[in-house]
């Protein structure tokens, strides 16, 4: 009876935080200076003018700009697509688990997939932190986040 509750209830936490990629606005975003009277130019904006992953556009493209495209695209992956799919991985463990009605073949499925996943998530940001820490020291500081 304490493993499924507790399997819920790790279930709820993992995903709380999953449900906010799509909802709020990032916290990426700058607050602009308010517009000039008759014009009518928004109030948020992402921090580049070309928006998505790229943040330059042709000639004023250099080295800084090849470093945060690679920092846009593990930040994309690792903050966008790995919650998300880690959380249907181990809900469909979870599930194979609390369904195996005693077969041990499948509540050792359940639990593997369960294991592998947690794995997974630790090597996926323990990775991105080593080298978000890499980019930020070899480029004098400056942060990516």
């Amino acid at each position: 009876m304490k493993k499924p509750f507790l399997f819920i209830l790790f279930s709820f936490f993992f995903f709380l935080p999953a449900f906010n990629v799509f909802g709020a606005p990032s916290a990426k975003e700058d607050t602009l200076p308010p517009p000039e009277e008759g014009t009518t130019q928004e109030t948020t904006g992402p921090r580049n003018d070309y928006g998505g992953l790229l943040p330059c556009n042709g000639a004023d493209c250099n080295w800084n700009s090849l470093v945060q495209l690679a920092v846009n695209i593990v930040n994309f992956f690792v903050w966008t697509l790995v919650p998300p799919v880690a959380g249907l991985l181990l809900l469909y463990g979870g599930i194979m688990f609390l369904t195996s009605g005693g077969n041990p073949g499948r509540v050792q499925q359940g639990r593997t997939i369960v294991t592998d996943v947690v794995i997974g998530l630790v090597i996926v940001y323990t990775s991105w932190l080593i080298v978000n820490t890499l980019l930020s020291v070899l480029t004098s500081g400056q942060q990516f986040l």
